[in-house]
């Protein structure tokens, strides 16, 4: 069984290893079932990732998280940042708008909106000398390495994606020395990388990302686990998680908040 956040593992797996091993997977994040769905799948992997327990239930969890912590560093940035660019308009992005625009000048831009990749770009490109910070929420790569040149100086690049995918940011990382704190804020070439380009909200305060809520996801997760090893699969591809399960876990995480 592999269990995976972001998909890079099952990907492996399914490129090199589905010759020798009999395995099956469980994918958490919704980035990683994006980067899987665009391949074709040769097991089995329970799709954690978009159970309506989790879509319903976890999502305004790390919504919650995602915004009280962005408030606290972006403010204190303040006299720095005048305008942001959301990149991503889905749950995550609409509410970063919602709570950020009082303060600054909020703009947002979403592929999904434009009818090509082309024309998106050609918007990205002209909003990205405007803004003095960027707010990644797209799930994917929004700014590749070779969009980096059309960024303000100075500039924050804050990543609220389940990975380090939002800014290319390996290709940032690599112009300085390496650092052993994954976690520090980075400055290069005048764009500050935000807790290394990794998720903001996960920084290694454990004690304050780690709350009680988020049993509900590890009750998803064993689910998936025992899903894996309870149930047969004829066909390869993304499985949906036993519903049965999912209203099991609800009720009971239920129970332990009350």
């Amino acid at each position: 069984i592999l269990l995976d956040e972001g998909g890079s593992l099952l990907s492996l797996f399914n490129k090199k290893y589905i010759n020798k091993y009999s395995f099956s997977g469980i994918e958490q994040t919704s980035s990683g079932f994006n980067k899987l769905n665009s391949e074709k799948i040769n097991f089995p992997i329970i799709n954690v990732a978009r159970s309506k327990a989790k879509l319903i239930y976890e999502t305004p969890l790390v919504i919650d998280l995602c915004v009280n912590r962005l408030k606290k560093h972006i403010y204190k940035k303040e006299s720095q940042i005048k305008d942001i660019l959301v990149i991503g308009n889905g749950v995550i992005g609409s509410c970063m708008k919602k709570t950020l625009r009082n303060r600054f000048n909020i703009r947002t831009i979403d592929n999904k909106d434009y009818l090509s990749i082309d024309n998106y770009e050609n918007e990205l490109i002209s909003l990205l000398p405007t803004c003095d910070a960027i707010i990644g929420c797209s799930g994917s790569c929004s700014i590749p390495k070779h969009l980096h040149k059309y960024l303000k100086r100075p500039n924050f690049l804050v990543s609220v994606s389940s990975s380090d995918r939002e800014f290319d940011a390996v290709a940032l990382r690599k112009k300085i020395e390496p650092r052993s704190n994954c976690h520090e804020d980075l400055w290069i070439e005048g764009l500050c990388l935000v807790n290394s380009g990794f998720p903001y909200p996960f920084d290694g305060n454990y004690e304050e990302i780690d709350l009680k809520d988020f049993q509900l996801t590890r009750g998803l997760l064993l689910a998936g686990i025992f899903q894996s090893c309870l149930e047969k699969y004829q066909g390869n591809g993304f499985v949906e998680l036993n519903k049965k399960f999912q209203q099991e876990i609800v009720q009971k995480w239920i129970e332990y908040k009350s």
